[in-house]
């Protein structure tokens, strides 16, 4: 009889499978926080780095220390605390033109600036001031002889919610000033004007220091409206020399004192402090990002607070390009320019890149077009006070005007002959048909297009920057007459 085996016992089923397949979930949790993990270290040695970098550069960097240099001056003489004082009054009574003021044919009117007003104009002006309060004119005024001052900002709070009303302040006091230099140029209180033109330069001097943008811009809007306020003061009659003396001395400061990289160091200090925030979770992106418009937050805006360490990783990346941009900050004129140039064509290459710097596309400001708005107030400010110079000599040499930007520096009217900006080159000097003289820059074309000013629109194609002095017969002539004006 055939003997049958045993049955082989029931193999087991491989298990091997399972530890493969587990291995595979367990790698695949593992390997989004172990690359958190290293990419998080491998951030902060970079960001160990690039503090030490700058540290070593600018110990005083950051936001806290910023600020802290912002507090402001103690005393009567702080301008900040007089250009508040007027800002009050004029919340009381503001300054306030008829709609026929800001339009097209009154404001092409106001640029012959060797034109006195017509009648519409001084009633539409002295309707404005009249308005005020009492005191306002008198107070603003002051502002003449404080050319130091400072607002102060909180040190405690986050840079992204910190008031900066002080700078619409400003710029709303600035227009007072400068509506009080035309009527006093119309009344033909010459030397009073010149004064409006200084308490005007002194109240964007105010902002000095100021670190964001913002306030750097409207400090340089500020030069432009004392300049063209200047010239068309010395447009409608004689200052005294002492006074001009006074003016040129201020012009010449606010040029030698380009505060564009304390701008910049400002933005990059509000970067860190935003990075800082967030990382020690103090801060939402979407509180920071609804911040800077307005301070709603969008639900849409609400989706980054999900994605923190996303944005964040390209932090270190933007530090390294607003670093670069302070630097290039202190440079000067035309290599300035080059700089800010070839950086702008650096972060447009870097934010066309997919998936690109969250924190470079919407955090890095137009360096570029502030740079060259900066550059545009340095050629106003050098022709000006050129030009201040040279109507000094003609006071002083009874009527003739200097031959040349050396006969000025040969008198100790000026101390060295002024460059243009945008080329490097002495600023150009023609007398023109009118037996008057022009001071001017080649502007941001970077051809000598002759003196042509567009009053209008100095970054126009074609123009120069410049300012004009008029022969003594041809100031405050009879005011210029349009269709528009006349219909």
């Amino acid at each position: 009889m055939q003997s049958t085996s045993a049955p082989l016992p029931a193999r087991p089923k491989s298990r091997r499978r399972w530890y493969i397949l587990g291995g595979f979930v367990l790698l695949l949790f593992a390997t989004p926080v172990i690359v958190y993990f290293v990419a998080g270290w491998w951030s902060d040695r970079q960001m160990e780095a690039i503090y030490a970098e700058i540290d070593a550069d600018d110990p005083h960097w950051k936001w806290a220390d910023l600020a802290a240099e912002m507090q402001p001056r103690p005393g009567e003489e702080n301008s900040a605390d007089q250009v508040a004082k007027v800002r009050g009054l004029l919340r009381i009574k503001a300054l306030s033109f008829t709609p026929a003021w800001d339009g097209d044919a009154n404001q092409k009117s106001l640029t012959y600036r060797n034109s006195r007003l017509n009648g519409e104009q001084i009633q539409m002006l002295r309707s404005a001031l009249g308005g005020l309060q009492t005191d306002a004119l008198i107070e603003v005024r002051k502002l003449k002889d404080m050319p130091d001052g400072r607002f102060g900002i909180d040190t405690a709070g986050n840079p992204f919610f910190v008031k900066m009303d002080h700078i619409q302040d400003a710029r709303e006091v600035m227009r007072l000033l400068g509506a009080d230099a035309m009527q006093r140029a119309q009344d033909k209180d010459y030397d009073g004007a010149v004064e409006s033109c200084q308490a005007l330069l002194n109240t964007a001097r105010s902002l000095k220091g100021n670190p964001t943008l913002i306030g750097f811009l409207v400090r340089i809007a500020g030069h432009a409206m004392s300049i063209g306020a200047v010239e068309r003061t010395l447009g409608q009659g004689e200052a005294s020399e002492d006074t001009l003396k006074k003016l040129q001395e201020l012009l010449e400061t606010e040029a030698a004192d380009d505060g564009l990289w304390q701008g910049m160091r400002g933005e990059r200090a509000i970067g860190q402090h935003f990075y800082e925030r967030v990382r020690e979770q103090k801060s939402a992106l979407s509180e920071i990002v609804g911040g800077m418009g307005g301070g709603k937050r969008a639900p849409d805006e609400r989706i980054l607070d999900f994605f923190p360490g996303i944005i964040l990783s390209g932090y270190p990346e933007y530090l390294r390009m607003m670093t670069e941009q302070v630097k290039a900050a202190k440079l000067k004129d035309a290599e300035r320019a080059s700089k800010f140039e070839e950086l702008n064509e650096k972060v447009r290459q870097r934010v066309g890149k997919w998936p690109g710097n969250v924190l470079v596309r919407f955090m890095m400001p137009a360096s570029q077009k502030i740079a060259e708005a900066d550059q545009r107030s340095q050629a106003m400010l050098r022709t000006s006070a050129v030009a201040v110079a040279a109507e000094r000599y003609r006071l002083q040499h009874d009527g003739i005007w200097p031959r040349a930007m050396d006969e000025l520096v040969h008198q100790g009217l000026i101390k060295e002959v002024y460059t243009d900006p945008y080329d490097g080159k002495p600023l150009r000097w023609k007398n023109t048909a009118t037996k008057g003289l022009l001071i001017y820059s080649v502007g941001p074309d970077k051809i000598d297009n002759g003196g042509k000013l567009d009053r209008n629109n100095s970054r126009a194609v074609g123009s120069d920057i410049g300012f004009e002095l008029w022969h003594p017969s041809l100031r405050h002539v009879a005011p210029p007459v349009f269709e528009e004006l006349a219909n």
